[in-house]
């Protein structure tokens, strides 16, 4: 039999252009599963945030400090609005005579005035005629005062009848030597400022999740 000299470098290379170009045919023919199984993902890190479930439940805290009746509409549309700018792409290039693959999966950084305004029911007017633009306190905000002179008080039965959108509180206006309270913000342990706010904070380290996705995909 005739000596056969292979050379090692150059199969080693078709093997990892020939595996790249079919991951990339394999991501571009299933990119809307891929697509759908990310979305489904950041649906729920953002469902499972504190402030999220403070928002929707029942008793939630923020829910009766910001007067937030039904969160879930305004909250799952801007959920599904960020989902829609999520999108994939695979390349196959030659680096340094090596072939190499890229996958890049791009989530629009955050437009904070495009969600703001997009959000059904971002803000509303209390019944003091306050304008309450609780989205944005909640993601913009940090720990700055939100209500000048009043400040959160739970509710009594009476109150919870008569006066509170959500059975959880009232509004006081806070009078020197009569009524005492601290101003009204948003509770430290949900506050956020533009770098740092629950959007960030439930999609932080989610680049590993979404490599499990890809890998687990092929």
């Amino acid at each position: 039999m005739p000596e056969v000299f292979i050379n090692v470098n150059a199969l080693q290379k078709e093997c990892v252009r020939q595996f790249g170009a079919g991951f990339i045919f394999h991501i571009n023919t299933n990119k809307q599963q891929i697509i759908n199984k990310i979305r489904e993902l950041v649906k729920a890190r953002i469902y499972n945030s504190p402030e999220y479930k403070s928002l929707t439940d029942s008793n939630g805290q923020l829910r009766g400090e910001l007067g937030v009746i039904r969160a879930e509409y305004p909250l799952n549309s801007m959920v599904y609005n960020i989902n829609e700018t999520i999108k994939i792409s695979a390349k196959l290039f030659v680096s340094g005579n090596s072939p190499k693959v890229t996958i890049t999966v791009s989530l629009t950084a955050f437009d904070y005035a495009q969600i703001l305004s997009t959000t059904p029911q971002a803000k509303f007017t209390s019944e003091n005629g306050f304008e309450i633009e609780w989205l944005k306190w909640l993601l913009l905000d940090g720990d700055a005062i939100i209500i000048q002179k009043y400040f959160f008080k739970k509710a009594n039965q009476l109150e919870k009848a008569k006066f509170s959108r959500t059975g959880l509180g009232v509004m006081r206006r806070i009078r020197s030597g009569i009524i005492s309270g601290r101003p009204r913000r948003v509770p430290p342990q949900f506050s956020g400022v533009e770098t740092n706010n629950f959007l960030t904070r439930s999609l932080k380290g989610i680049e590993n999740d979404i490599g499990k996705i890809l890998v687990e995909s092929y």
